[in-house]
């Protein structure tokens, strides 16, 4: 009986032994990594004052520069991923208060302005982020540097790792974009778990913004599907002009944008969208026209 306590003693210890060795490894391990992101801290932003907190995967240093709520995230092993800084509204560019000030007195009328986060994300452009309210209702208008609305989403209460955007690009995408855009900035890539098979690309080209779709085939490869760009009312060919007044003539109650359009180009040719609306019942007719003046049914 004694030969077996003892027995038993001696494998208890040499576990906890073994214990011992494998935690002092996983601390070290844990260790390296920490001084990793912290020389990856220190190299893009200095001897700064910051907090250190864990977000999911990422590691996330808190920190004031210029006066400025910073908050620098990393992965997990010190590859900088985003930067969100909180700005007061007049920091923004002035084309992006021009914007939104213009978007606060038409579409959002009676919407008040919150949060401002200006966002500089690995491989992608900077983009400036205004949290709008009313009621319980919450949005977020993205926007770029030279205040060209990018997207509008509803505000979540997890933003900041919603706004990494860290959607990895298949590889022939890559080269159809950099073929067909050659030097462009990529803004944002959108994936919609109700679109499946689309990814959406927000891109500047020539100082444009564009919006390029791609779509799955039944091969499972990305084809080119649309770009799209905004443009004026009067920058619209004649022939698409009349089209749109005559289709105006058709609806009853509704009046024709002759503000804004948008120039679709696709494998099958270009057309053109503009819109009719409602002022009564806030409703929105889109119309499409191809060059010639020919209504897409």
């Amino acid at each position: 009986m004694i030969m077996k306590l003892k027995m038993y003693f001696i494998l208890l210890a040499m576990g906890l032994f073994s214990f011992g060795l494998q935690s002092c490894d996983d601390d070290d391990d844990d260790a390296a990594a920490a001084d990793q992101i912290e020389t990856a801290f220190i190299g893009k932003f200095g001897k700064v004052d910051h907090r250190w907190d864990n977000h999911g995967a990422y590691k996330v240093a808190s920190f004031t520069e210029n006066k400025t709520e910073k908050e620098a995230w990393f992965d997990a092993n010190g590859v900088w991923l985003m930067t969100e800084t909180d700005l007061p509204y007049d920091q923004l560019p002035q084309p992006v208060q021009n914007a939104f000030d213009k978007l606060i007195k038409s579409k959002y009328q009676g919407w008040t302005r919150d949060d401002v986060d200006m966002l500089e994300r690995k491989d992608r452009e900077t983009v400036y982020v205004i949290e709008i309210k009313k009621g319980m209702e919450e949005f977020d208008l993205y926007f770029d540097k030279n205040g060209n609305l990018l997207k509008e989403v509803a505000d979540k209460e997890n933003d900041s790792e919603d706004y990494l955007e860290n959607t990895a690009i298949p590889g022939e995408i890559v080269k159809v974009l950099g073929e067909k855009y050659n030097g462009y900035t990529l803004l944002e890539v959108d994936v919609d778990a109700k679109k499946p098979g689309i990814m959406e690309f927000d891109i500047l080209f020539k100082n444009k913004p564009l919006e390029v779709v791609f779509k799955k085939d039944d091969k499972g490869h990305y084809q080119w599907e649309s770009t799209s760009q905004d443009i004026l009312f009067s920058e619209l060919p004649k022939e698409v002009k009349d089209a749109a007044k005559q289709e105006e003539t058709k609806h009853v109650g509704f009046e024709l944008d002759e503000d804004d359009a948008e120039k679709v180009e696709t494998p099958k040719g270009i057309y053109y969208v503009v819109e009719l609306e409602n002022d009564a019942t806030k409703e929105e007719i889109e119309v499409k026209i191809k060059a010639d003046g020919t209504v897409i049914q």
